[in-house]
């Protein structure tokens, strides 16, 4: 598996993981970490998968498709503007 740099240029993930209610009892604390390991280890199979079969770069391509319209180009080229 390999993560494309572009994606996650100077990017970094941090785990925090919270209880339903206010708690400091060892146990609900552990099993709340579990629980958020648990969803993060999950995500990553998920993003993982969805780059192996090429997924990802679909959505994106989809999402981004409107700037290779004729108006998407003359924006980038600095040829539209707000003013009327």
């Amino acid at each position: 598996m390999k993560f494309s740099s572009r994606r996650f240029h100077h990017r970094r993930s941090e785990l925090r993981c919270q209880v339903r209610r206010q708690s400091t009892d060892k146990y609900d604390l552990f099993y709340g970490h579990i629980g958020a390991m648990d969803t993060m280890a999950l995500a990553l199979k998920i993003a993982a998968r969805m780059i192996e079969d090429g997924e990802l770069d679909k959505r994106i391509a989809q999402r981004y498709s409107g700037w290779n319209s004729e108006l998407g180009q003359q924006i980038l080229k600095g040829q539209m503007s707000w003013q009327i």
